[in-house]
């Protein structure tokens, strides 16, 4: 009978988590002790720990060497190696032990540990603002409870953010990666029609004038749109390629359905931004980082074109780079407040929290990369 309540103690998470979270914490620490005491053939699975670490170095080595060309990377790339090594020994270690692989909180205690010791390896991560909002906002998504087009909503909201920053902010402002994404998926000179908002009168409200001078509205979108879809064919047909390559179930039809919704969501995505702006400047005059922001949000409604299981990644992806555009903006404006993010607590704590919700993660880094269980 006591075998069975302290069982049901075990499972049950909701009664005296942080005791019980603290205890097995210090029963990971107790384990991990033990096991570099011993020899080392009763290590936990070294292959299994080994394999971890050369996906980890290739997952993030070989892009970033190869194709981008930057060797100082390769630091990085053993650091991810030992971080997934790590992971995949306390997972292991738990695993083996009766009373922590029973444990609500198991994964969770794994990021706990885990996520400082990964930020002593690479010691510049946590000042990759992009990389703590996208873990934290990750991390968020799992606690909060979904509403009906979320997604939607913050696509508009991002969209908002992102491309007004785009054209009227200083570059600074955007991250660097980004804004040239934007630069080439966006299809204009931005930094032209910056020009013409410098040196021209105030009140300038021909915004027609700025995007397509020797076209019309209409002929300028549906061109727009058109050549948007060869440059989003571009960026998603070797992503695709490849995913089909190495998925399991390989098939033709879902290829083509996902590519083509992704590059007609694209290509609309930004031809909306400068539609949009033709109508608005018609009504309401004044080009604006204000009066940006009241018209861009409309492009967020292209994601409404991507299948739904998309949505919500596509959302995370462009909140993560809105909200380091405002993180990026309040620095600049208020320097003197002196304000930091505690970048090195939101990793541990978010990284905890993408642990104990692994199953709702991208099966690629979870099973394939850590291979997490419950």
């Amino acid at each position: 009978m006591d075998q069975e309540i302290d069982s049901r103690e075990r499972n049950e998470p909701s009664k005296g988590n942080f005791y019980r979270m603290r205890k097995m914490f210090g029963q990971f620490i107790s384990l991990i002790k033990g096991r570099i005491m011993e020899s080392e053939e009763h290590l936990s699975d070294p292959k299994f720990i080994l394999n971890g670490f050369l996906k980890g170095v290739l997952l993030w080595g070989i892009p970033l060497v190869v194709f981008a060309r930057r060797k100082r990377e390769i630091r990085r790339a053993i650091a991810i190696g030992l971080g997934v090594a790590l992971v995949r020994f306390l997972s292991r270690l738990a695993d083996k032990n009766q009373d922590i692989s029973s444990y609500y909180y198991k994964n969770a205690v794994i990021g706990l540990i885990a996520g400082p010791i990964f930020l002593i390896l690479d010691g510049n991560l946590h000042q990759n603002s992009v990389l703590v909002f996208w873990i934290l906002i990750r991390a968020f998504y799992n606690v909060v409870p979904s509403i009906p087009l979320g997604s939607t909503i913050v696509m508009c909201l991002s969209a908002s953010q992102l491309l007004s920053s785009w054209i009227f902010a200083p570059p600074t402002q955007l991250n660097k990666s980004f804004r040239s994404f934007l630069n080439w998926q966006g299809g204009q000179l931005v930094d032209d029609i910056n020009f013409y908002q410098r040196f021209e009168p105030p009140g300038l409200n021909n915004a027609c004038f700025l995007i397509h001078p020797d076209s019309s509205c209409g002929f300028y979108s549906i061109h727009f749109f058109l050549s948007g879809l060869y440059r989003a064919l571009r960026l998603y047909l070797p992503l695709y390629g490849l995913l089909f390559i190495t998925s399991q179930k390989k098939s033709i039809y879902h290829l083509l359905e996902n590519l083509v919704r992704s590059c007609f969501f694209l290509s609309a995505y930004c031809t909306l931004g400068w539609a949009s702006a033709c109508v608005y400047y018609k009504i309401k005059p004044e080009i604006s980082r204000k009066s940006l922001a009241m018209h861009t949000w409309i492009s967020g409604l292209a994601v409404l074109l991507e299948r739904p299981g998309r949505r919500s990644e596509l959302a995370i992806y462009c909140l993560t780079y809105a909200m380091d555009s405002l993180y990026r903006w309040y620095k600049e404006t208020y320097k003197e407040s002196g304000f930091q993010l505690p970048t090195r607590l939101l990793l541990v704590l978010s990284g905890s929290i993408l642990f104990h919700h692994h199953l709702n993660q991208p099966s690629f880094v979870m099973k394939w990369l850590l291979q997490l269980k419950d």
